[in-house]
């Protein structure tokens, strides 16, 4: 049977589900004031805010703080959410959920509309952002995705920027496309792709320059060149449509560089990436479909896959280079083939660990069809380990000490 894969999040969902439970709370009780602050409004909304309580994921206990600070310590509590919703990205998406309460309200309409005009003070919002919110709610009860987009165009060409996602969220038939040729992310430059977009050529990345794919939903033909730069990549969806490079990821003296809660289909053009300095933070992703070259080649400091499923490598999904260091604890590896090391393949003289990771339909020509450590040296460990169907089934982790590796053969 095939291993469970990991969840990643495609579902634009709040913006603030995650964030700490601090700002929820504040964040909560800015809204609260519209919808628990009046009786009309209590009758009309408190439904449709015990919704938005859920999708912000705010426990019962604070849930039910909000009614008591609404009674007891309401000027305090605002204070605290003036000071916390400070960020201008934060103000645009609490707005959005206002006016989707504001929506709601009939009998309670003139509260709730003072409520929203005290918040759009408070935030000192220009009119050019006021007419955006009105224009786009309107599109947004019209279900008029066109206006929508032409609303949205209208308010970056006037030099204001909000995320896709905060936009998806409250509008989720919106759609938008961007499109990009090759383009180069100069120092003190960030590129944020947070959107449905598709990229015709390649993207470098200069020290100093930032590549944010943040909810990004991107097709893609060419390389992400990275040469001392920073790279990030969360919530996003990736299909590589063309690459004449060995790896779509090709970093050169990062510092730290974090995938999290993604998805990459290299659809066999190449490998996902080569990274030859600093660390890599891998987390609850899936990557698909390489060829070329291994899905993974690492031969800087330190890293940590965690949750992490790579499938289908033509050549390997693993390499572990000269002294890195590296944990992989949860991950599943699926039909990786290579020489030595069907999926993982390490001449790496630093520390490795596996734990608790899984390798399905594995095949090496000579050795390891699981794992192969060139060198037999303390430090490489292989604990609670499952080899279903791998090839060679003889010693599928290869030299690694008896006390070192704790496999089960399926």
């Amino acid at each position: 049977m095939e291993a469970e894969q990991p969840a990643v999040y495609r579902n634009y969902q709040h913006p603030y589900a995650q964030a700490e439970l601090s700002f929820q709370y504040l964040y909560c009780f800015g809204l609260g004031v519209m919808a628990m602050g009046n009786m009309r409004a209590i009758t009309e909304l408190q439904d449709y805010f015990e919704t938005i309580l859920d999708e912000i994921r705010l426990p019962l206990k604070q849930r039910e703080q909000i009614i008591v600070d609404i009674n007891n310590f309401l000027e305090f509590r605002l204070t605290e959410v003036i000071h916390r919703v400070q960020r201008k990205e934060e103000r645009y998406s609490f707005i959005l959920d206002l006016y989707r309460l504001y929506n709601l309200s009939l009998w309670s309409q003139d509260y709730c509309e003072q409520i929203l005009e005290n918040y759009l003070q408070i935030f000192h919002f220009s009119q050019a952002e006021r007419r955006f919110f009105q224009s786009f709610n309107e599109a947004a009860k019209q279900e008029d995705v066109p206006m929508a987009r032409q609303v949205y165009e209208t308010f970056q060409e006037q030099g204001y920027e909000i995320s896709y996602a905060a936009l998806k969220h409250f509008f989720p038939d919106f759609v938008l496309e961007v499109t990009y040729g090759a383009m180069t992310v100069a120092a003190g430059e960030t590129l944020l792709i947070d959107c449905p977009a598709k990229i015709d050529g390649d993207i470098v990345v200069e020290r100093g320059g930032s590549l944010l794919l943040y909810g990004a939903d991107l097709r893609m033909q060419g390389a992400v060149y990275v040469n001392g730069g920073r790279f990030r990549m969360r919530d996003a969806s990736v299909r590589i449509e063309r690459c004449e490079a060995d790896y779509w990821l090709q970093l050169h003296g990062t510092a730290v560089v974090k995938l999290e809660q993604s998805e990459v289909d290299l659809g066999l053009h190449c490998g996902l990436l080569a990274q030859d300095s600093g660390r890599l933070i891998v987390s609850d992703s899936r990557f698909l479909h390489a060829a070329k070259a291994y899905m993974i080649r690492f031969s800087g400091f330190s890293a940590k896959l965690t949750h992490c499923h790579l499938r289908h490598g033509r050549d390997g999904l693993l390499a572990i280079r000269d002294a890195a260091r590296m944990c992989v604890e949860e991950c599943v590896f699926i039909e990786g083939t290579a020489e030595y090391g069907g999926a993982v393949y390490s001449d790496s003289i630093g520390n490795v660990k596996f734990d608790h990771c899984r390798f399905e339909r594995c095949q090496a020509k000579y050795l390891g069809a699981a794992i192969y450590f060139k060198y037999h040296k303390y430090g490489q460990l292989a604990r609670e380990c499952i080899c279903h169907a791998c090839e060679p089934s003889q010693e599928p982790i290869f030299h690694v000490y008896a006390d070192d590796v704790e496999i089960r053969i399926r």
